[in-house]
């Protein structure tokens, strides 16, 4: 049985394929005026489009809110993003540190993750939203943390939009967060040799059982 599991896996990896994105939009507000700069470097993996930060800490009492658009082509390719099967979804996941500098805590801060998923005519294909709210008690050294939103398509694309708007709130005194990054990981449709190698995997389990 293990060596099915070994199979089924490396055969996986060797199947996945990536796409072509390309941000349109990347602003950020703090609520007062204020343009905070995370010096955002875009990074394409496979079927995930990445956006890693080194901006400001948010302080205690204060917020940062991110809109990020970003376009996919399934159709399109490039040295890191080879042809892709149409997407089904994505998971959106924002990372990031915490610390207590001042104070005992809890460090307590709000972060409200929202995205809507368009076709290239404006069409609504997907949106969700989660809220996710952090109250516990940390130390000085940064503690990670990350939250996730899953989106999912009303029919497979090969094309459109993704816009996301991200909210973080810092309700904490003493408290300092840290957004590191925020990633898009798709999830293509299972093509013709995966789902061959699923089947033969599950009707190698089904044999074993048997037996």
């Amino acid at each position: 049985m293990k060596s099915t599991l070994v199979f089924i896996g490396i055969s996986l990896a060797a199947a996945s394929q990536a796409s072509l994105f390309n941000t349109t939009v990347f602003t950020t507000s703090d609520g007062l005026g204020g343009s905070p700069s995370l010096n955002p470097v875009f990074v394409t993996n496979g079927n995930t489009y990445t956006a890693n930060f080194s901006g400001p800490n948010i302080t205690g009492g204060s917020a940062l809110d991110i809109v990020w658009w970003h376009t996919f082509d399934t159709t399109q390719a490039s040295n890191n993003s080879p042809v892709s099967a149409p997407y089904t979804q994505v998971t959106q996941t924002l990372s990031g540190l915490v610390r207590q500098v001042v104070g005992t805590g809890p460090a307590t801060f709000t972060a409200v993750l929202t995205e809507n998923i368009l076709n290239n005519s404006g069409g609504a294909m997907g949106s969700n939203r989660g809220e996710f709210n952090f109250n516990q008690q940390v130390g000085t050294q940064w503690v990670p943390f990350s939250y996730s939103v899953t989106t999912v398509f009303s029919s497979p694309m090969t094309a459109g939009v993704s816009q996301k708007d991200d909210l973080l709130v810092n309700t904490g005194q003493g408290v300092e967060v840290q957004i590191t990054s925020i990633s898009q990981n798709y999830t293509p449709v299972p093509e013709p040799a995966t789902m061959a190698v699923l089947g033969l995997g599950a009707a190698a389990l089904i044999r074993r059982r048997r037996k």
